[in-house]
């Protein structure tokens, strides 16, 4: 009998192994290079759902989406009966912002020069 601890483990890493599986097979029937284009396929009960970061990718997907339920379900001898594309919503950058120094008011750069002269002076 397994540990509680592994059971996760193993549930995680088989889902993963069939994301991987999906993912591939189709970037395999579309001829597209996985490096290139970032193509997630997930399953969910009888229905397959491909998210896409690319808006032009998730449009040219609509239009192919039965042949490539087809294909899924004759290469994995599966009967899903559903695919959805979905587009991934873009990641935002933090634009790193550089302030410039600014230069301090004459009368604090008077009372800071009193300041330095009269401790210079002790």
């Amino acid at each position: 009998m397994k540990q509680v601890n592994q059971l996760p483990h193993a549930f995680l890493n088989e889902s993963l192994k069939n994301i991987d599986k999906l993912s591939n097979n189709v970037c395999e029937y579309l001829q597209i290079d996985s490096k290139q284009h970032k193509l997630h396929v997930l399953q969910r009960q009888q229905e397959i759902v491909i998210i896409v970061e690319e808006p032009i990718l998730a449009s040219q997907l609509k239009y192919q989406q039965k042949a490539i339920l087809k294909d899924i379900n004759q290469s994995l001898l599966c009967e899903y009966k559903t695919i959805k594309i979905k587009l991934s919503p873009p990641r935002m950058l933090m634009e790193v912002r550089k302030k410039a120094p600014k230069p301090l008011p004459d009368e604090i750069s008077a009372l800071l020069d009193q300041t330095r002269k009269h401790l210079d002076t002790d």
